[in-house]
């Protein structure tokens, strides 16, 4: 990838307002993508039948980010060399190979996510900032830990696991206290860049302790390598 940003002679986009508005459907986007794909939700807030319906929100949330990305004027401009064929030739190989199968649903749905996902990514990573794309993770990921902490606190049945190996340990509005765990630690992890990167003393606290919270009352080992990076990047 070419750092410097792509020639007005290249890419017009219609206007400054235009664009404006594709960035704040495109980072809206981020955040709704960030709270459906993180975890299956509990039972209790979504059917299990209906799960899928997180995936379909996802993909739907990819396309509308590649069609707003359209609006936006490239930041980075892509280099066509012999590394970028062979991550071309990557994905794409992964993507046809459906066909070697018995062509089942789940196995086009799954090149199809595939194919939608990749290209998404190609599309954010080159219209928008990173501290953009952390900013919209964040938010996303806040959401999930905050309603989290609401259901462990004020709805028990839901945010507390009931079984008798976990019990007593938080799960927040997912299915699985490790999602919560992950989520927690993603979150920890979001909120130092974003201090380091210049955000103020209170909405980093806030966030850390909300997420360590989390963390520590779901007492999930899974993101334990991820809180030691935390500590030093902290």
């Amino acid at each position: 990838m070419d750092g410097r940003a792509v020639d007005s002679s290249v890419w017009q986009v219609p206007g400054i307002e235009a664009e404006n508005f594709a960035r704040t459907v495109v980072s809206w986007s981020i955040t709704i993508n960030v709270i459906m794909s993180m975890g299956t939700f509990h039972p209790a807030l979504l059917p299990t039948g209906v799960t899928l319906m997180q995936q379909a929100v996802a993909l739907m949330m990819w396309s509308v980010l590649i069609y707003a990305s359209l609006f936006i004027r490239p930041r980075l401009r892509l280099a066509f060399n012999l590394d970028t064929l062979v991550i071309v030739a990557f994905y794409a190989f992964a993507t046809i190979s459906v066909f070697w199968t018995d062509l089942g649903v789940s196995a086009l749905m799954k090149a199809a996510a595939l194919a939608i996902t990749t290209l998404g990514a190609f599309c954010m990573v080159t219209r928008v900032d990173l501290d953009d794309i952390v900013k919209s993770a964040t938010r996303g990921l806040f959401v999930l830990i905050a309603g989290s902490a609401f259901c462990a606190v004020v709805l028990p049945d839901i945010g507390v696991d009931q079984t008798w190996m976990h019990n007593g340990q938080w799960q927040g509005v997912f299915e699985s206290k490790q999602t919560l765990g992950f989520a927690g630690a993603y979150l920890m992890f979001f909120a130092c860049y974003r201090k380091i990167t210049g955000q103020g003393w209170l909405p980093f606290l806030v966030t850390f302790a909300l997420a360590s919270t989390c963390v520590v009352l779901s007492e999930s080992r899974a993101p334990a390598p991820c809180r030691w990076s935390h500590v030093r990047c902290c």
